[in-house]
């Protein structure tokens, strides 16, 4: 896999070989700063780079299968942006199956969250059976 990325494995069961894996670029200009998602075909060696443009950085992103979803690439690509110019902060969420398509949506957040901001998707459902007292 190519050097300047952090490299993201799907939600694709443990056991099963996969296809797809989803990075993200460190820039050649700024240190330690992600400007492009990439999605890594591992059977062809293929890829496909969305930059985020501007000034605009991401965090690490997560894989978030869609319900009875099917195929491996039938996920959201979850991820933090922050915007230098603006010093502002957004959620991003791409369409795993087309990172061309830019960003499917754009979410605004009240407050800035800082580089380098780790998270985790976590299922309503599985919220609320951890939130059960336990027998």
């Amino acid at each position: 896999m190519p050097g300047r990325t952090a490299t993201r494995s799907s939600w694709w069961p443990a056991g099963r070989r996969g296809r797809w894996a989803y990075q993200m670029r460190l820039s050649v200009d700024r240190t330690m700063l992600f400007d492009a998602v990439v999605k890594y075909d591992v059977l062809t060696g293929a890829k496909q780079t969305q930059p985020f443009g501007g000034n605009v950085f991401g965090s690490e992103m997560t894989v978030v299968p869609r319900p009875d979803a099917s195929a491996e690439d039938d996920a959201w690509l979850t991820m933090f942006a922050y915007n230098g110019d603006t010093d502002g902060a957004e959620v991003w969420i791409y369409d795993a199956a087309d990172l061309s398509a830019g960003p499917a949506c754009r979410l605004g957040i009240p407050a800035r969250v800082p580089l380098g901001f780790h998270a985790t998707w976590v299922s309503g459902a599985r919220m609320r059976a951890a939130a059960r007292p336990a027998d």
